[in-house]
């Protein structure tokens, strides 16, 4: 049975080959990460600084209801990859890649909260300083610049491969909790048994980490980065929790700015293999140095 590593390299070597004969005509910015951590605001504020082409919402593949898995404690799983149609999902990524527009068979389900709110939550003066270092920057783009927004693009490597940058937002479980509580963060479907003090506790917060807590040392999700393990899925994660949105917005569009003019360097960042990253994990960090 190879191990982890010789199965990795493999993908990889597999991966760069598709990349190279087909290469994408669309930059992907996947922005993911912690319940009600401002994800949807950060991808209204990045558009509103960028010239984005669309926004493709993970949301929007939220299964009915009815369909929704069943969770541990006898109630609906809106919060775990399950909850998504991930084939749909891909097939509308992989289309975008392809030909740089949504396909026409896909109609997005939600209303995405106004860029103007996410502005004022921030301030005009704000966001026209951080545009106005953007353009500075002499950025050039040669294809649609498209946001990928969802709760689980990084834990598996099918979604996080057709990704060009990868932002990550962190919030702490008070700030997090206190949000979900006051209605923060697009929660579908709608229903206050998905905003109460039990389910947050027992489905939410634990989905997040059991999805993104490899990324973390001793899988805490409020603590310390497993560096390599970052680095190798080249995922840039919000340097402080419950950052001030001001500031991830210029962190973000820091990232941007210096990764969106490499982003056909797919093919050398390919290692998102993330089951197999899981594998070598358990292994220990050794076994990648």
């Amino acid at each position: 049975m190879p191990s982890p590593l010789t199965s990795l390299t493999t993908a990889l070597q597999s991966f760069k080959a598709t990349l190279l004969t087909h290469p994408s005509k669309a930059t992907l910015i996947g922005i993911s990460g912690g319940p009600s951590s401002g994800k949807t605001t950060l991808a209204h504020l990045v558009a509103a600084t960028i010239p984005i082409a669309f926004t493709v919402d993970q949301n929007d593949f939220l299964l009915a209801e009815a369909e929704l898995p069943n969770h541990s404690t006898d109630v609906k799983d809106a919060n775990c990859p399950a909850a998504f149609d991930m084939s749909d999902f891909l097939r509308v990524l992989d289309h975008v890649r392809a030909h740089g527009e949504l396909p026409d068979w896909f109609q997005a389900k939600q209303i995405p909260a106004a860029t103007a709110g996410a502005i004022k939550s921030i301030g005009d003066k704000t966001v026209a300083e951080v545009k106005e270092a953007f353009d500075a920057a002499e950025v050039r783009f040669d294809k649609p610049v498209v946001i990928v927004d969802g709760p689980f693009l990084y834990h598996d490597r099918e979604v996080c491969a057709r990704l060009h940058v990868r932002l990550m937002t962190r919030p702490s479980y008070p700030a997090a909790k206190k949000r979900r509580l006051a209605g923060a963060g697009r929660i579908v479907p709608i229903g206050l048994q998905y905003r109460t003090h039990e389910y947050f506790d027992q489905v939410v917060w634990p989905s997040y980490v059991e999805e993104y807590g490899f990324l973390f040392q001793d899988d805490n999700v409020e603590g310390g980065l497993r560096r390599l393990t970052v680095e190798m899925m080249d995922v840039k994660v919000q340097p402080e929790l419950d950052g001030n949105m001001a500031d991830v917005l210029q962190w973000a569009i820091g990232v941007v700015t210096k990764d969106i003019g490499i982003t056909e360097r797919d093919f050398e960042l390919c290692n998102c293999h993330i089951q197999l990253l899981r594998d070598v994990i358990k292994y220990g960090e050794d076994l990648l140095g």
